[in-house]
């Protein structure tokens, strides 16, 4: 029997031309043979992924496929890909990372380059440096020449007048005489010492306030002596510093300098005094 189902089937082919409907039914008879072995050979008819077909033989001898009403083959789930999205409506905030560069700017390397460059470095501060050590340890008694620098006032073409050397002088002398009666030993003479303020100075500017006035070892009227002055009481900035300069070296040599009769009187005053009250 199925020799002769098989030689119709044949013969119904060769009869029907190649089309899409010849297609369709190997196709579909392939996939039913495939599928009807598979079911017979594992025996579990519930198991079946596809729906019963039932199947008869035309007038024609062509065998046609007829899928069965009862049975609904299983539902089609939806690919992951064509799944709807459902939006929350929250605000995402996606933070972009920030490319680092390997680079440094170009701001950067100039400032690094300025730093380190020492062509960069202002024209005369090497020399502005050598000379402002030197003014800061250029002394006349307990001030330095910075320090009358700083007190005595100049013109924008620095030129200054009389009236301020004798200002700045003053003042640094007396800031000289506190420190002495500050860091005094005994407070024995101090009564007989001549108290000189810079108001003073600059009312009563004669011979006495000029010798009365020292700073170290060098008076007022000492110092305004290598000052030389034009008419009208000025001078330039740079002979004030000059005699200045000057007077620190006269005031070197007064006080390490050669024995004097005043010096050598106050060394055997000090012994005496010592060894009395020693005894």
């Amino acid at each position: 029997m199925a020799k002769k189902l098989r030689r119709s089937v044949e013969k119904a082919s060769a009869k029907i031309r190649p089309g899409k409907e010849g297609v369709a039914l190997d196709r579909g008879f392939t996939q039913h043979s495939s599928s009807s072995d598979y079911a017979s050979s594992s025996g579990d008819s519930g198991s079946k992924p596809y729906a019963n077909r039932t199947r008869r033989i035309t007038n024609d001898g062509i065998l046609e496929l007829k899928a069965s009403p009862f049975k609904v083959g299983p539902a089609k789930v939806p690919s992951k890909e064509h799944r709807r999205r459902v939006s929350m409506k929250l605000p995402i905030k996606v933070s972009t990372p920030q490319r680092v560069s390997a680079r440094p700017s170009t701001q950067h390397m100039h400032s690094v380059s300025f730093s380190t460059d020492d062509s960069a470095a202002p024209p005369y501060e090497a020399e502005e440096r050598e000379l402002e050590y030197k003014h800061r340890h250029i002394f006349v008694g307990t001030a330095s020449l910075d320090d009358f620098l700083e007190i005595l006032e100049i013109t924008p073409t620095y030129s200054t007048t009389k009236r301020q050397v004798v200002k700045a002088f003053g003042i640094l002398a007396c800031v000289e005489q506190v420190h002495a009666r500050q860091s005094s030993i005994s407070s024995d003479g101090w009564n007989f010492v001549t108290r000189t303020t810079h108001d003073d100075i600059l009312t009563h500017t004669d011979y006495l306030t000029e010798a009365h006035v020292k700073l170290g070892s060098i008076s007022l009227g000492k110092f305004l002596g290598k000052i030389p002055f034009d008419d009208k009481g000025e001078i330039a900035a740079i002979k004030v510093v000059d005699a200045f300069c000057l007077a620190s070296h006269l005031d070197g040599e007064a006080t390490y300098g050669a024995q004097s009769k005043a010096k050598a009187f106050r060394s055997w005053y000090v012994r005496e005094n010592a060894a009395k009250q020693d005894s």
